[in-house]
């Protein structure tokens, strides 16, 4: 692995996988410069919020919706070994006016809840920063009414997000690390996401690299043929950007895939149709196969030679930096921390 490639981690949310989230960061490899937070919306499906609806109306339309950090005692911050944190924000269903508090609120959250403002250890080696916010349009169902997503839709996208954060990275950052002001060596950066299992769309990518976007995470390379196609384009039509004002931008997303089941949800949530792919028919059939097939033991060291090829084929991408691992369950967990990079 090119030693000069950095690793995050998104941000384990069960118990068991957290557990596993903490083994991986305390082996303190510096790669892994960063566990990215998620900002999830309550369902990315008309089906999935009509659940969660049902759910509430069971519970008699209450549930408990704090995250304080804090207690009798005191604060109380989540340990991340001295990883940074990346933020992400998704604008979902804000307006544009609605951005600028919005990124205050997200940014005193994370500050809060990870120890960034370096009360605990005043920017000792090993207190966690807020490295980067990653900017996201979000995944609310009803981003895809034409008149309410999309460039003419009156809802916000990531690219005002990331006009927004950087009219004011100063002041974010400031409150991000606790100073009064940014120096100039101070990681404080803001991300965004591409999708290379979709068309390559050239003019949405540029617009987030001018309004501020240094690095880009992109979703994984589930279908070879429609990933590669996509970097290929990329670089014929961005190439100088991509090795002058924002060199090597791109952190490659890396799911543990554990089972046929994992693909199909990675697959949906990359927008990707099985049926109307034959690429993801012929991915999904294959290992669906081999898990209906193979000894368990043997099917989990299939799925691990499988990850591992992922990162191989990384390696030969263009203007890439980095991997940006997702491995989502606890068994996903254990894979990454069974691969050798």
């Amino acid at each position: 692995m090119q030693q000069r490639w950095a690793f995050t981690v998104e941000k384990a949310s069960s118990g068991a996988a957290r557990a596993l989230e903490a083994e991986l960061l305390r082996r303190k490899d510096p790669r892994f410069k960063a566990v990215v937070q998620p900002d999830l919306p309550a369902a990315n499906t008309w089906q999935g919020l009509l659940r969660k609806g049902l759910q509430g109306s069971k519970a008699g339309g209450t549930r408990s919706t704090s995250t304080s950090t804090s207690t009798s005692g005191g604060k109380r911050r989540e340990d991340l070994c001295g990883a940074d944190v990346v933020q992400t924000i998704g604008v979902n269903l804000r307006t544009r006016r609605e951005l600028r508090s919005y990124l205050h609120q997200k940014v005193t959250e994370c500050r809060d809840r990870y120890g960034c403002d370096g009360e605990d250890g005043d920017d000792d080696e090993g207190t966690t920063r807020m490295r980067a916010l990653l900017c996201v349009s979000g995944g609310h169902p009803a981003r895809r009414l034409p008149f309410l997503g999309g460039r003419a839709g009156i809802l916000a996208d990531s690219a005002d997000l990331l006009r927004e954060a950087s009219r004011c990275r100063d002041t974010l950052g400031s409150l991000a690390l606790g100073r009064e002001s940014l120096a100039p060596g101070d990681p404080f950066e803001l991300w965004c996401v591409e999708n290379p299992l979709q068309a390559f769309d050239g003019g949405r990518l540029a617009r987030k690299l001018e309004a501020g976007a240094t690095k880009v995470v992109t979703q994984p390379p589930l279908l070879r043929d429609a990933f590669l196609r996509w970097f290929e384009e990329c670089d014929g039509a961005l190439g100088g950007t991509l090795t002058g004002t924002t060199p090597d931008p791109f952190l490659v997303g890396v799911p543990c895939i554990t089972s046929a089941n994992s693909l199909s949800f990675w697959l949906e949530i990359c927008g990707v149709r099985a049926q109307d792919s034959e690429e993801a028919m012929a991915a999904l059939g294959d290992l669906r196969r081999r898990q209906d097939s193979m000894a368990p033991r043997d099917f989990d060291d299939f799925c691990l030679e499988r990850t591992r090829e992922l990162v191989e084929l990384c390696k030969g991408l263009p203007h890439v930096s980095g991997l940006h691992f997702m491995p989502v369950t606890a068994k996903g967990y254990k894979q990454l921390l069974s691969l050798d990079l």
